[in-house]
């Protein structure tokens, strides 16, 4: 289950289905003359469209308008092809056929889910999950309700389909068949149970954990759950990062090696995050490192912070809860 799954995919390429307004054409007609007429990538591209929906027994045809890029087809929808074409100009010219087969595919799903406003409460608490976010303000879909989990990063809802994933926007709240607190216990216990690829070592200090899941991050939100099948016991606390959805670093603290452990996360999340060379799927989520204790409490603990002589600064605050549970008196050097 990836989320190069539909919803970021039809976020990235854009609008392709939908009533057709002013907005899909940037606004008020009369203040602009239009996209231009198609030249030889855009009739290749619609052409390949149009096989495409036949393929699914649609029947596509031009605007009565002369607007080259729009489509309507015999299911009653209208695809805009603004988008795609742009976007078929940055790939190869043989990846087309199977990217438009792809969009066209992925969109008819998507026209076919049910809306969680429509879920009954049993599937509703079948698809729900938790997922952590950076807590910067998304511009395409309200979380507001979304609770703060550490600084830097948010909890909010998302609506795990076959074949993407959504995230529940404030205005669906009042509508589904679920109080939010119940949608917040029920997808953290869905999140806790999304299988996990792999665990894997990075050093003798740092591990890490992902799969094909979008939601192995956001396990940290309970690392007890991992604790002691995952993990091992933790009686000191565990050091963690999620630099992105699929992947989430950690090690687990002992009196002896705690100075090692917590800067050999930093150290690895932040190399991770500012990495042009390191894709980040979904986006990055935080390039901070993290500290769990067993009470449950989570706090910052370390990161960049800034630069110094050019090249960044990475420092680390092991107080706090920390110190409640590790004597950071005591401990190896900093490497």
């Amino acid at each position: 289950m990836t989320e190069e799954k539909v919803s970021d995919v039809a976020g990235f390429f854009g609008k392709i289905f939908g009533n057709k307004d002013e907005s899909d054409h940037g606004g008020d007609p009369s203040a602009t003359a239009g996209p231009p007429p198609l030249d030889e990538v855009g009739k290749a591209v619609r052409d390949l469209v149009i096989a495409e929906f036949a393929r699914h027994d649609i029947t596509a045809t031009l605007d009565d308008t002369g607007d080259e890029y729009a489509l309507h087809l015999s299911n009653g929808s209208i695809a805009f092809l603004d988008n795609m074409i742009a976007n078929a100009r940055e790939i190869e010219r043989d990846e087309w056929p199977q990217f438009v087969s792809y969009m066209v595919t992925a969109q008819l799903e998507a026209q076919n889910r049910t809306e969680p406003e429509d879920m009954s409460e049993d599937e509703l608490r079948e698809r729900i999950r938790t997922r952590l976010l950076s807590d910067v303000e998304d511009d395409l879909v309200d979380t507001s309700y979304a609770r703060a989990f550490a600084p830097g990063i948010v909890q909010a809802l998302c609506v795990d389909y076959p074949d993407t994933v959504t995230t529940l926007p404030s205005s669906a709240l009042d509508s589904v068949a679920m109080t939010v607190d119940d949608l917040f216990a029920q997808g953290q216990a869905n999140t806790d149970a999304e299988p996990i690829g792999e665990q894997f070592e990075i050093n003798e200090f740092v591990k890490g954990l992902t799969g094909d899941s979008l939601f192995i991050a956001s396990k940290a939100a309970n690392l007890g759950a991992l604790v002691p099948e995952v993990t091992g016991t933790a009686p000191l606390g565990i050091v963690f990062a999620i630099p992105n959805r699929s992947l989430l670093l950690y090690s687990v603290i002992t009196q002896d090696e705690w100075i090692n452990q917590l800067m050999g996360v930093v150290q690895t999340a932040d190399s991770l995050s500012f990495s042009p060379d390191f894709h980040h799927p979904g986006g990055l989520v935080s390039p901070y490192t993290y500290y769990w204790a067993p009470d449950g409490t989570v706090e910052r603990i370390g990161g960049r912070q800034g630069e110094e002589g050019g090249e960044p600064k990475l420092a680390i605050a092991p107080s706090g809860i920390f110190s409640e549970y590790v004597n950071i008196d005591e401990g190896s050097e900093s490497s």
